[in-house]
Parts: structure tokens; C-alpha cells; sequence
């Protein structure tokens, strides 16, 4: 319980002091080469966008992968500023298309109507 607790903020932290660093940013899923193409295919990066596949608040969110701890978890930073831990069956790599397309979005998009250009539109709520 605690300890895991203890861990895990450990982990998310090393994850900030790592994103300023070269270093931490080329780190990989594992010190081996993968065995397979498919887990090759499979392996996160940092920086790689992902999906949150598991059931919860978090489905469907996106963010980019912060770094990956030595079982393959992914530590992302949400598209929302938070940054979490999951477990790598939760959360699936977008391709580099849609990933180039949705950090797009997100970028461009603001809140409400007025896609952050402070001209919103207007819905004349409380007038008579």
C-alpha cells in the first residue's frame, strides 16, 4: 500500500528531473534488445503519444510518454498537465500520424468556443 504509493511518486518525480536531460530522454524499454518484432514493435519510447486503454477517469485521454520503467510502464504527461503512471496494457501508441494530428489539436484548440482566441461566441445565456 504505502510503499507502493512511495514508489510511485519516487518514479513521477524522476520523470520530471529526467525530462530537462538528454540523458533520460533516449531511454528505452528494457537495457536488452527486444526478441521479437513484435515486442520491438511494441516497445514505448519517450515521446511516443499514447491512448489510455483502461478502464477508468482516464479513458481515452491522450499524452506523450515521459519515461518507461524496466517492466515497460509508461509514466505519461495527459494532454491535461497531469502526469500518471499505467501499466503498458493499458495504453496504446498512436500511430505517428494521429499523433502528429492530435498534438496538433491540442496545441491549436482552447477552451470554449473561441479556440483560446478570446472571441467566443456568445450565447446570450441570463438575457430576457
Amino acid at each position: 500500500g504505502v510503499g507502493i504509493l512511495q514508489d510511485a511518486r519516487k518514479f513521477l518525480s524522476g520523470c520530471e528531473q529526467d525530462a530537462g536531460s538528454v540523458g533520460g530522454a533516449e531511454a528505452t524499454v528494457t537495457e536488452s534488445e527486444p526478441t521479437t518484432a513484435k515486442a520491438a514493435e511494441e516497445a514505448l519510447r519517450v515521446g511516443d503519444r499514447v491512448t489510455i486503454t483502461s478502464a477508468g477517469p482516464y479513458r481515452g485521454r491522450q499524452g506523450a510518454v515521459m519515461k518507461v520503467d524496466e517492466d515497460g510502464d509508461p509514466a505519461v504527461r495527459l494532454d491535461s498537465g497531469e502526469a500518471k503512471l499505467f501499466y503498458r496494457v493499458d495504453v496504446n501508441r498512436l500511430p505517428p500520424q494521429a499523433a502528429a494530428a492530435a498534438a496538433a489539436g491540442a496545441a491549436a484548440k482552447g477552451l470554449g468556443k473561441g479556440n483560446g482566441t478570446g472571441k467566443g461566441v456568445s450565447r446570450g445565456l441570463g438575457v430576457l
